[in-house]
């Protein structure tokens, strides 16, 4: 998400998220820039975006249900530091229909975190029938994918041709996303 001052003032903006409806051990944590908030966060440090101008910055959010099927409910908002009235809101739902299924992944780890020119995974899984790692940017689309031939392994994948910002890594068994995480690349 990105928010734009339609004003002639620049602005000191604080993004905020309020908890509706929550299924019970779900998170919700969220990052604006590079600067990311864990789930007891409600609120970000304030920003600057300019006057006439669009937010320099993605602001991301991410709901984990850590296992848990149900609905959660949450607003998201941005609004002016010096006038909280001025604002703009989105309500998001988020739906998980059945239980996401963690224990295939042992043991996994991703550094450096944030990387510059590769990334390297460390994994241990149960299962290698058609079993990925994959690399999303921002838009959700896969810009790198390995398969995970071993059930354990140290993989390198090189990140240099990426753009810096904030992407997303998958590991997957047989079509579904057993583990989801945050990866930023800088310069």
């Amino acid at each position: 998400m990105k928010v734009r001052n339609s004003g002639s003032s620049n602005l000191s903006v604080v993004f905020k998220k309020k908890n509706l409806t929550s299924v019970a051990c779900a998170t919700n944590d969220f990052c604006v820039g590079f600067n990311c908030y864990p789930a007891t966060s409600m609120f970000s440090n304030p920003f600057v975006v300019m006057a006439g101008m669009l937010q320099t910055e993605e602001t991301s959010c991410h709901y984990r249900p850590h296992g848990y099927a149900g609905s959660s409910t949450i607003r998201y908002t941005f609004y002016d530091q010096n006038n909280p009235n001025d604002s703009a809101s989105v309500i998001v739902e988020f739906v998980v229909t059945s239980q996401i299924n963690e224990a295939n992944v042992s043991a996994l780890e991703v550094y450096p975190n944030p990387a510059v020119n590769m990334v390297n995974f460390d994994y241990r899984i149960n299962s290698t029938n058609d079993s990925w790692f994959t690399l999303y940017n921002m838009l959700g689309n896969a810009v790198k994918s390995v398969c995970l031939e071993e059930s354990s392994a140290t993989i390198s994948v090189p990140v240099d041709d990426l753009e810096a910002g904030i992407y997303f890594y998958s590991v997957s068994v047989n079509g579904k996303a057993i583990k989801t995480s945050r990866l930023i690349i800088n310069r």
